[in-house]
């Protein structure tokens, strides 16, 4: 299960990108289910980057990055399945865990 909610237009036009675009999302904070932030791009001052469709990342953040165009903000909630699974990041993630990422796409390569 996927849900990608705007919260704010972007200016671009593009919708599913490419694969192997790069998407350069930011100002991203990532949660699980619980409200435990495990992931905060405002602290890192640094956007994550990673190839769109060539799995790099879980699937559900592939899916909800590639629905966004340049600019926009989202809120992309993922079900387990869609994210770690029945394994999750031990210390980090808990086994069977929806997520919920604020996310931002702010460039496109």
């Amino acid at each position: 299960m996927l849900c990608a909610q705007r919260a704010s237009a972007g200016g671009g036009t593009t919708r599913l990108l490419p694969r192997g675009h790069r998407g350069n999302p930011a100002r991203t904070c990532a949660a699980c289910a619980d409200g435990k932030i495990f992931d905060n791009t405002y602290k890192r001052s640094r956007p994550l980057k990673f190839k769109l469709r060539c799995e790099q990342v879980v699937p559900g953040w592939d899916a909800g990055v590639a629905q966004l165009s340049l600019g926009e903000m989202a809120t992309v909630r993922m079900s387990a399945k869609a994210a770690w699974g029945k394994t999750g990041i031990p210390g980090l993630i808990p086994p069977n865990s929806d997520l919920e990422f604020e996310v931002e796409l702010i460039g496109v390569q």
